[in-house]
C-alpha cells in the first residue's frame, strides 16, 4: 500500500492517529503509507496548516466542501489550500465534479474545461475524476478530455515561464501566480531547508536558463524530489530511485517521471556495496531514462542532474551538474531511440 486516504478530516490530530495507527501495522523495516489527507469540513480548512504539516498529501473534495459550505465560498477554499499546500511542500489534489456533464454526454461543457485549467494553473499536483469514469457511460472520452485540458494548460505555463513571456503577451495576458514564479526561486526556502532548497532552487534557476528538457534527480528517499516540485519547473523532473516503492507515490507530485528500473536498482547495489560507482555510468543512467520518457530528442539537448555524492547516499545534495547525450556517450542511443 503507497498511500491511505482519510475522509472527514476535522482537525490535525486526525492525522497523527491514523499515522500511529498504521506504524503499529508496520516492521521496523518496512515502509509506511503515505496519509492524504481529505479536506471536506470547514473545521478541516480552519485548521489546514497543521493538517499540511502532519500530511504527505491533500485532496480538495469540492463535493462534501459544497454541501458544508456556502456553494460560492469553494472556488476561493480551493485556492487556499493549493497555494498552502504549494507552500508546505505537499501535493495536492483536486477532485469532485470536473466532468460531471460527461457522465451522460460525450462532450463536457465549456465551463467544466475551464475549471479544470484553473485547477492547473493554480498548481494543483493533480485532478481526478470520480463518477464519470466509475458510473459514466463515457469514461475513456472523460480520461481523454482531461488529458488534453491538462496538456494545454501546462503548455500556457511553460510559455508564461519562459524569458521574454513576462508580460503575458504569447500567453493570452495570463500570467502564473507569485506561487508559480521562477523569477524568486529561494521563497521555498526555509530555515530547517536551507542546504536542499538552497541546492534545488540553483538547479531550477540553471534549468531554466539554459533551456535543459529535463531535471534529474538520483535519490534514495524521495525526500530531494518531494521538494524540487515546490518550485514547479517548467521542464520534467526525473526522479531516479532504488527502490519501486519509493518510484510510486512519487509518481503522484507533479512533474515528475518517477523509475526504478533493474538498471536503477543495480547501479543502487553497486553504490550500496562499494560506495562507490563511477559518476559516468550514473550520469549514462540518467539520460537513458530520460531518452526512454522521450524528454530528450536531441544529442545536443541539455539535461541538469542533481545528487548527492557517495550515489544514493542519504543526506543534503551536493551536486550539479549539466550534461548532454554527447558527453554521457550516449549519441548514438538516443538517435536510436527516436528514429
Amino acid at each position: 500500500v503507497d498511500w491511505i486516504a482519510l475522509s472527514f478530516v476535522q482537525r490535525h490530530q486526525d492525522i497523527a492517529e491514523l499515522r500511529s495507527l498504521t506504524s503499529s501495522f508496520c516492521s521496523e523495516d518496512q515502509r509506511q503509507p503515505k496519509l492524504l489527507a481529505k479536506i471536506e469540513k470547514p473545521a478541516a480548512v480552519q485548521d489546514l496548516d497543521e493538517i499540511l504539516k502532519q500530511s504527505d498529501g491533500v485532496m480538495v473534495a469540492r463535493g462534501d466542501l459544497g454541501v458544508e459550505m456556502n456553494p460560492e465560498e469553494v472556488p476561493f477554499v480551493q485556492k487556499t489550500i493549493i497555494s498552502k499546500a504549494l507552500f508546505w511542500g505537499v501535493p495536492v489534489i483536486v477532485a469532485t465534479q470536473m466532468l460531471e456533464s460527461m457522465i451522460s454526454n460525450p462532450a463536457p461543457t465549456r465551463a467544466e474545461c475551464s475549471d479544470i485549467a484553473n485547477a492547473i494553473l493554480d498548481g494543483c499536483d493533480g485532478v481526478m475524476l470520480s463518477g464519470e469514469s466509475a458510473v459514466g457511460s463515457y469514461p475513456l472520452e472523460c480520461v481523454e478530455m482531461q488529458r488534453r485540458v491538462i496538456s494545454a494548460s501546462e503548455q500556457q505555463q511553460r510559455r508564461a515561464q519562459s524569458r521574454g513571456a513576462t508580460s503575458g503577451s504569447a500567453t493570452g495576458g495570463w500570467k502564473p501566480p507569485a506561487t508559480l514564479s521562477v523569477l524568486n526561486p529561494l521563497m521555498f526556502v526555509r530555515e530547517n531547508d536551507a542546504v536542499i532548497g538552497s541546492v534545488l532552487a540553483s538547479a531550477v534557476t540553471l534549468a531554466h536558463g539554459i533551456g535543459a528538457k529535463a531535471i534529474v534527480c538520483f535519490t534514495a528517499t524521495g525526500r530531494s524530489v518531494e521538494k524540487l516540485t515546490q518550485f514547479r519547473p517548467s521542464m520534467p523532473v526525473v526522479a531516479v530511485c532504488p527502490t519501486m516503492e519509493t518510484a510510486r507515490f512519487l509518481s503522484l507530485y507533479r512533474g515528475v517521471y518517477a523509475t526504478s528500473d533493474r538498471e536503477t536498482q543495480v547501479l543502487a547495489q553497486q553504490a550500496e556495496d562499494e560506495n562507490a560507482i563511477p559518476s559516468c555510468r550514473a550520469i549514462e543512467v540518467a539520460w537513458r531514462v530520460a531518452a526512454d520518457h522521450a524528454l530528450v530528442s536531441d544529442p545536443h539537448e541539455w539535461v541538469v542532474v542533481i545528487c548527492r555524492l557517495p550515489w544514493f547516499s542519504y543526506g543534503p545534495l551536493n551536486v550539479i551538474r549539466v550534461t548532454n547525450a554527447f558527453e554521457s556517450g550516449l549519441a548514438d542511443y538516443l538517435t536510436t531511440t527516436t528514429s
